[in-house]
């Protein structure tokens, strides 16, 4: 009876090729996750109990993975009842992996050593794409787990590649999107199936996905600015996937995503912002995290009171968010809140905004697309300049 392993993370397209090779083949799929978990498990204790006696005695011998007897028990365990098999004696064995160090995906080898006639169809997805579908589909889970279980599942399938060549058929989730009969065409060679077998495949591969991100699976994001993530969530990413993304020949544009990354004006105020005639900005602390604290000292300068930053790239943000609270003051204040041209000094957007004692106001609006370089500016009116406040402010420049 030969094996049939179907891998790789969970939400990279595993379950859309097991139904496809068991409509096919006529035989039951059956999941053996824990299974191969359990078994990557025994051997790696198994190999760390074999090493520490070697040191204990000082033994030299290269330490040995678990005995042959065990793999051929297990084996038997994971095919289960062998009526399950198609005619041909296949038998179709599924482990899609949840935890970040893909331990079936590692369990693999040792099958695959044991059994020579077995062999495994692996299913990866491109990594912003799958990370991306992860923390929409269980976003209470760590993101680094997301990213860690990405770079496992990679370097593993290459791996197997490596090691077992013709044994292993790799398929990616973007040809499932794209040109389904031409996988169900690899999968009919693979596994040597007749013409009636392999139709019955590439029907299965056309029926509508299932899941939660079904109908967004036709437009997979790709691109690390398009996912919305903020730049420390794209800064993790790439510390973790971005070495097993370049093996794979994946590539990664991090600075796109940095160029039209959301600009937080507030925090950007703070750190290299230029203030002038009292107006300052400081972090607003814990409870307004991604805020500032606008503080104007009343200096009674003639030439108003203002911060200005800039140049930024504008990377054509168009949508911008402003949300202002005033904390101390006793008279109304009136601020304008500019966008301009760095170079020409041309508006891009102006607006005086009233700021009443113990008031808030709102700004969410659309601008004209812009890529050069930008200055922002919020600046008192001059007759202003001696008047003291303080205020709570939030603003940020995106894509709409």
């Amino acid at each position: 009876m030969r094996k049939v392993l179907v891998l790789g993370a969970a939400r990279s397209g595993v379950s859309a090729i097991t139904r496809a090779v068991a409509a096919g083949t006529g035989c039951e799929a059956r999941n053996v996750a824990d299974r191969l978990g359990a078994l990557h498990a025994m051997s790696q204790a198994a190999l760390a109990h074999a090493a520490a006696h070697a040191r204990a005695c000082g033994d030299a011998a290269p330490v040995q993975a678990l005995p042959s007897a065990v793999l051929a028990a297990f084996a038997d365990v994971l095919c289960g009842d062998e009526k399950a098999a198609d005619p041909g004696g296949l038998r179709l064995l599924h482990a899609p992996d949840l935890l970040p160090a893909c331990p079936n995906l590692k369990a693999a080898f040792l099958l695959l050593h044991h059994d020579p006639t077995a062999a495994a169809i692996v299913v990866w997805r491109h990594g912003v794409d799958f990370v991306n579908s992860c923390v929409r589909a269980v976003p209470r889970t760590d993101f680094a787990s997301h990213c860690l279980c990405w770079t496992a599942a990679v370097t593993q399938m290459r791996r197997l590649v490596d090691e077992f060549g013709d044994r292993v058929l790799i398929i990616c989730h973007g040809e499932l999107l794209e040109d389904g009969p031409a996988v169900a065409a690899r999968l009919a060679g693979f596994l040597r199936l007749e013409a009636e077998k392999a139709h019955a495949v590439a029907r299965s591969l056309a029926e509508p996905p299932a899941g939660r991100t079904a109908a967004l699976l036709h437009d997979p994001v790709l691109e690390l600015a398009r996912t919305g993530w903020a730049m420390p969530e794209i800064e993790l990413f790439w510390s973790i996937c971005h070495g097993a993304a370049e093996a794979a020949g994946i590539p990664l544009r991090r600075l796109a995503a940095e160029r039209t990354r959301p600009l937080n004006l507030a925090l950007d105020l703070i750190q290299r912002g230029r203030a002038f005639g009292g107006l300052t900005a400081a972090e607003a602390g814990a409870r307004n995290a991604g805020s500032a604290l606008l503080t104007n000292a009343g200096t009674g300068d003639t030439g108003g009171a203002g911060l200005r930053l800039g140049p930024l790239t504008a990377g054509r943000r168009n949508k911008l968010r402003l949300q202002m609270s005033t904390d101390e003051s006793e008279l109304a204040s009136e601020l304008r809140v500019e966008l301009v041209e760095a170079l020409s000094g041309r508006p891009v957007f102006a607006r005086m905004i009233s700021l009443e004692p113990k008031g808030k106001v709102r700004i969410n609006e659309a601008l004209p697309q812009h890529d050069g370089l930008l200055d922002f500016r919020l600046s008192l009116a001059p007759a202003q300049a001696g008047h003291r406040f303080q205020a709570t402010f939030e603003a940020s420049l995106s894509r709409a």
